[in-house]
């Protein structure tokens, strides 16, 4: 059992590595704010294979203008979700243009520099952000390029969707940190609900309830000669006003130093179950 344990680790590791070499990660954008982060697009092609494809967010813009976007499962489970249908409906057309820009581009993944849309366009990328990671297609906030290659990495190991967010507040006696964010991947929670972007008040953000259990922690360098992978139970989502929308509150079963004393950036990635084994060995 051990032996076939192990097997499954290397085989998942090696499939991983295979399929990110090659992968094309669209930067529309640059990171915005203090929180966001820019890979080295040199040094993260030299040590995965990916490479970065810069663009600008008036390409976006532009397509977003033209509306449109395709009609599936999760955008006709978005509009029957009884929120605003206008604001929902140029919401979709963001999901929209990013499609359109993934097509033209042969994109694997995306970030968006997000916070400028809000002037832009008065609407946010969070229903997209949400459907492309529901749909197996990394989309990562804010242009954060070293979060979206840790979000493709993870993806690549687990084959799942992963919640790119904020650590809000922390107590190292309980060894429990609250993470938060305004998109969630709607293929991951149990229930959801639409809301306004929190910092803004504006747009549509996804406010989650995500099944309770075991989770993992997890965030890379751009060199991958970095990383933190946690192993943590989400306790609860709780609903606080004064915090980003969706929001998982997480006892850290490794404790916190690794957040007290230099994390690789701000943002972090959330993914359903123990992972800690493949995510360690990737890196060997």
């Amino acid at each position: 059992e051990s032996i076939a344990k192990r097997l499954g680790v290397l085989m998942r590791v090696a499939t991983a590595k295979r399929k990110i070499s090659g992968m094309r990660l669209g930067a529309i954008g640059k990171p915005s704010g203090l929180i966001s982060s820019e890979a080295d697009a040199e040094k993260l092609k030299t040590a995965s294979g990916m490479e970065i494809v810069d663009l600008s967010l008036d390409e976006l813009v532009a397509e977003y203008r033209k509306g449109g976007y395709p009609e599936n499962e999760r955008t006709k489970e978005l509009k029957a979700a009884g929120y605003d249908p206008d604001e929902v409906e140029q919401a979709l057309n963001v999901y929209g243009a990013t499609c359109r820009m993934i097509e033209r581009h042969n994109l694997q993944a995306v970030t968006i520099r997000c916070f400028d849309l809000l002037s832009l366009i008065h609407t946010t990328g969070c229903l997209a952000l949400a459907i492309l990671n529901a749909q197996g297609i990394p989309a990562a906030c804010e242009g954060d390029t070293k979060s979206l290659a840790s979000m493709v990495i993870l993806n690549a190991i687990t084959g799942q969707s992963s919640f790119m967010a904020n650590p809000s507040c922390m107590d190292d006696q309980t060894m429990e940190i609250v993470f938060a964010h305004c998109t969630l991947p709607i293929d991951m929670p149990d229930r959801y609900r639409l809301t306004t972007h929190f910092e803004s008040g504006i747009g549509v953000a996804v406010a989650g309830d995500v099944s309770l259990g075991k989770v993992t922690v997890f965030k890379c360098n751009d060199t991958l000669t970095r990383h933190y992978a946690g192993r943590a139970e989400l306790l609860e989502c709780p609903h606080r006003e004064d915090l980003c929308r969706t929001q998982m509150r997480l006892k850290m079963l490794d404790g916190v130093d690794y957040f007290a004393h230099g994390p690789i950036s701000n943002h972090h990635m959330i993914v359903k179950g123990d992972w800690v084994d493949e995510i360690n060995e990737f890196f060997l």
